[in-house]
């Protein structure tokens, strides 16, 4: 071979793969926040595909069930103390409120979908949780016949939530859904309740998206009998009020509007009320939690659209314990949910924004302005 065709074949030196590393190390750089970018875009649009779903399908729902917002039915009475329940595989199960009537119906919807009826992995009727809160879409599903767990109520970025529905069975020690390797305390009513068997069992089946409190029940006032309301301990747990007995009977109002559900007509403002709304900004950075200002999580409106306006935009919150005041509260996290942006232990007060709207149904979460935005 020829030193002319030596030279040809000689590779590259040192000095040069490392020019070659340096700058494709520059050019991806530049390019990683564009790719980021354009990655959150594209999770930002199936998630509000998912929510457009849900507008469809509760409109459906509404237009079968005498304008009905869709909701657990199942109730116990109003002149009864308990009821006793039948559920698909022969087990029997009491119950003694609406909501405990909420989380029998729900146990019936998945035995019957998912074909988990005996054995280690049968549902358990669902106790110490209120069903509505993040499973009412269990409801919408079912009435749909959608699959289950049903990827219409599972945000795109919500790796968890993914990680569950993947394996519905990984709920006990060693997995990763919330409080799974604590056992139950009864001293600490935050962690019992999410420690519990009835309600880890059913993290595969929950939703990424929340829906507003008062979709589900009454829209509460301190002159109500009957109403729940938001607590200082932690955001995710809310009290049922009840009002003392009435009479000879000693009977308590069981809240009616909490299992017939509510109607369509009763929102003034649908394109100014949020229906459904993602509990994190999982495509901003931080995934910060929906009470952040800056938050801007996706958002079903009652009239079917979707946005993401940004929280601070969004009337105050407020408490039917107090309603003159503006309800805020620290964001505690989950064991395996986005910590606060300033770290555990950040006790800084967030208004709940469009969780507790004024007025209920008939109150407003936006302004009028917002509706000549365009929708994401």
């Amino acid at each position: 071979m020829s030193a002319k065709s030596m030279k040809t074949a000689r590779g590259f030196s040192l000095l040069e793969l490392g020019v070659v590393l340096a700058v494709s190390a520059s050019v991806a750089a530049a390019l990683l926040p564009a790719a980021r970018q354009t990655r959150a875009s594209a999770m930002s649009q199936m998630s509000a595909g998912n929510l457009r779903q849900i507008g469809a399908g509760a409109a459906q729902y509404a237009g079968d069930n005498r304008a009905r917002i869709f909701t657990y039915t199942w109730s116990t009475g109003q002149s009864v103390t308990a009821i006793r329940f039948e559920l698909p595989g022969g087990d029997k199960a009491v119950a003694r409120s609406e909501s405990d009537a909420a989380g029998v119906q729900n146990a019936e919807i998945l035995r019957r979908r998912t074909g988990r009826k005996y054995g280690d992995h049968a549902i358990q009727a669902l106790k110490g949780q209120i069903a509505h809160k993040r499973m009412i879409g269990l409801v919408l599903s079912d009435f749909l016949d959608r699959e289950f767990p049903d990827p219409m109520f599972i945000d795109p970025a919500d790796a968890n939530q993914l990680r569950w529905a993947a394996e519905p069975f990984e709920w006990g020690p060693g997995s990763s859904v919330p409080y799974a390797d604590i056992p139950i305390d009864a001293e600490d009513r935050s962690t019992a309740v999410w420690a519990h068997p009835t309600v880890r069992q059913r993290w595969a089946f929950t939703s990424s998206y929340q829906v507003t409190q008062y979709a589900w029940h009454a829209d509460g006032s301190r002159r109500s009998d009957s109403y729940y309301h938001p607590i200082e301990e932690t955001p995710h747990l809310i009290v049922h009020h009840r009002p003392e007995p009435m009479g000879q009977s000693g009977r308590r109002s069981q809240g009616a509007e909490l299992s017939r559900g509510r109607r369509i007509t009763q929102v003034r403002s649908p394109s100014l009320k949020v229906y459904f709304f993602e509990e994190f900004d999982y495509e901003q950075e931080g995934s910060p939690y929906f009470a952040y200002d800056h938050a801007r999580p996706e958002k079903l409106m009652f009239d079917g659209s979707v946005n993401n306006w940004p929280s601070g935009d969004a009337g105050d919150s407020y408490s039917p314990t107090d309603p003159k005041a503006v309800w805020k509260q620290a964001y505690i996290p989950l064991d395996t949910f986005p910590e606060p942006l300033g770290g555990l232990g950040d006790d800084t007060p967030l208004n709940m924004r469009y969780r507790w709207t004024k007025g209920g149904l008939g109150g407003v979460d936006y302004t009028g302005s917002r509706t000549s935005e365009q929708d994401p």
